[in-house]
Parts: structure tokens; sequence; C-alpha cells
């Protein structure tokens, strides 16, 4: 089963093996992607390619598609390639959750590509959300999702209620995530 979490992750952040806690972690994930605004917390390769309506100053963070980002694969910026260290560094860019910032600047209708790696694997999952995910579950241990819709197109998928999904997040947890959630535009 695909999971963020470990075992050994789960006694850590609930002080004990919490074999009850077990059925409610696929959910608990589910819903963490829902409050972030993705449909999935697990790491996937992104390609896209934006053509700029405006001007962006260096100050400008250009946002991505999907989220959050775990590390940059390969940028251009009108086919020239920008240069990226080892660890994914650059001189000219800075890797936000959501989006970069291009220390040039952006102008109208320059094309951006972009190949990166959004979500994560469990051994880079940040402590936050490990954390939400367990505290999630045992919430939902003790207090049963109610108005889950279910919708099945292509693969299996669960589309949640907003309020439904905020409802089930404590404030603890939202708090945990505030910095990883899309933001809205």
């Amino acid at each position: 089963m695909k999971r963020l979490i470990t075992r050994e992750d789960v006694e850590g952040l609930s002080g004990s093996a919490s074999p009850s806690i077990e059925p409610f972690i696929d959910l608990a994930h589910s819903l963490i992607a829902a409050h972030l605004g993705v449909t999935t917390l697990f790491e996937r390769r992104v390609q896209e390619s934006h053509v700029l309506p405006y001007r962006m100053d260096a100050e400008d963070v250009l946002l991505l598609d999907d989220g959050p980002l775990a590390s940059i694969n390969t940028m251009a910026v009108n086919d020239a390639a920008v240069d990226f260290d080892s660890a994914g560094y650059s001189a000219l860019v800075t890797l936000d959750t959501w989006g970069l910032r291009y220390s040039p600047g952006l102008r109208i209708n320059d094309v951006v590509q972009l190949d990166y790696m959004a979500g994560w694997r469990p051994n880079n999952t940040p402590p936050q959300v490990k954390a939400a995910i367990v505290f999630t579950a045992q919430s939902l241990q003790t207090r049963p999702l109610q108005n889950a819709v279910m919708e099945e197109i292509g693969d299996y998928r669960i589309e949640y209620n907003t309020a439904e999904v905020e409802a089930a997040l404590d404030i603890r947890t939202r708090s945990l995530l505030r910095g990883l959630k899309r933001p809205m535009i």
C-alpha cells in the first residue's frame, strides 16, 4: 500500500503503535490533499509551459499548475536553458512551494517551460505533513466523515465537500499545513 508515513512515523507522532488509526490513514492522505488543493500528495513529474500574458518583475512569483514543488528538473525561458547545480539550485531562480521567482524578470509573451517534481515520497515528506496525516487519522477514528461525495471517473477518485474537509481537519492540523496550501488566485 502506497503511503507517505511509516509505522514508525505513526508510533513517534501518536506515542503508540495505534493500529486503530490504520484504516483511516488513506482517507487522511486524501483529505490533506484536498485541503492543499491537489489530487494527490504523492510525488509526480510535471511538465508545463507558460506564455506570459504580462510582464513579471524579479520579485513576482510565477505560479505553477501543480504542487507543492519538491524539486525542479529543467527550466527554459524562450528555449534558453536555465542552469541548476546538482542540488537543484540556480542563481537566477528562487523556488517557492507553489511557484518560482526568476531574477532577471520576464517579459510579455516570454515562454517558460518547466519540468519539475511535485509532491513527496516517504523519505522526503515534510514532518508537518506526516504529523497532519496522523492527527487527521486520529480525528477520523473518533469523528467519522459524514458528507463525502464519491465519484468514479476512470480511476477511482473521491471528491470532498470543501466544508467537510475543513471540518475534518482541526485547527492544529490546518496550521501545520498553512504554508503548503495552494494559493488562491
